[in-house]
């Protein structure tokens, strides 16, 4: 994804920097319908590969940073042994059935944010992933190895919440919206100063094209978001 978007926004700056009026200009002296267009749609190709491309370089470098401090250091235990240490108290507790009727999952969230709280690095992460207790920590019912149904607590960490957001921007429908633009943009460069039935006959061909991308790329979608 980075890199596509990298070379896309390469391409693209190329493009839009290189525009010149004069190679365009109408009869009139003006750039002309297809001359402005062009423009346009280059400067929103542009920005927005730059945008993806930078973005996803920042984002996979923060991820690999929150996931280094999940391990131990001198002054804290690792995630995971965080965790179990937080959790041991509660789970004790629900075994001797010490008053947790009916806040179970709020006991867990407590010992959550302690853990939370010891460490700025892990708080911080959280706090970029825009994830909260009640998303992070869940109570899901599943399938033991005994075919019983038991209710399993799962939680997400600092770099899982890192990944998330590095997945809503590739859910985005910008990319491909981006790269339709940026084909349409090189279709009308390519149509400079050619008769206007050729125009639509070229126009019909990239039609039919793109709207079998859309078809197969639509299910794919809709798989991301589910």
């Amino acid at each position: 994804y980075i890199t596509v978007t990298t070379f896309l926004a390469g391409f693209a700056v190329a493009d839009f920097g290189s525009f010149k009026a004069e190679a365009w200009a109408a009869e009139d002296g003006s750039v002309g319908v297809r001359g402005c267009a062009f423009l346009i749609i280059m400067a929103w190709v542009s920005g927005c590969t730059m945008y993806m491309s930078i973005v996803g370089v920042v984002i996979a470098a923060v991820y690999y940073r929150a996931r280094n401090q999940l391990a131990p250091a001198w002054d804290r235990l690792s995630w995971d042994q965080s965790c179990e240490a937080a959790m041991k108290p509660v789970i004790e507790a629900l075994g001797t059935g010490d008053g947790l009727k009916g806040r179970r999952h709020e006991a867990f969230q407590q010992a959550f944010a302690i853990v939370l709280r010891s460490t700025p690095d892990w708080s911080h992460s959280f706090a970029l992933g825009g994830r909260g207790l009640d998303t992070v920590l869940k109570l899901r019912l599943r399938r033991s190895e005994n075919d019983e149904d038991v209710w399993m607590l799962f939680c997400e960490g600092p770099a899982e919440c890192i990944s998330k957001k590095c997945f809503h921007i590739l859910q985005a429908r910008s990319f491909p919206f981006t790269v339709i633009m940026y084909i349409v943009a090189q279709s009308i460069k390519a149509l400079r100063g050619v008769d206007d039935k050729l125009v639509v006959t070229v126009v019909c061909i990239l039609s039919l094209w793109m709207g079998r991308m859309a078809h197969t790329l639509g299910p794919m979608y809709m798989k991301l978001n589910d």
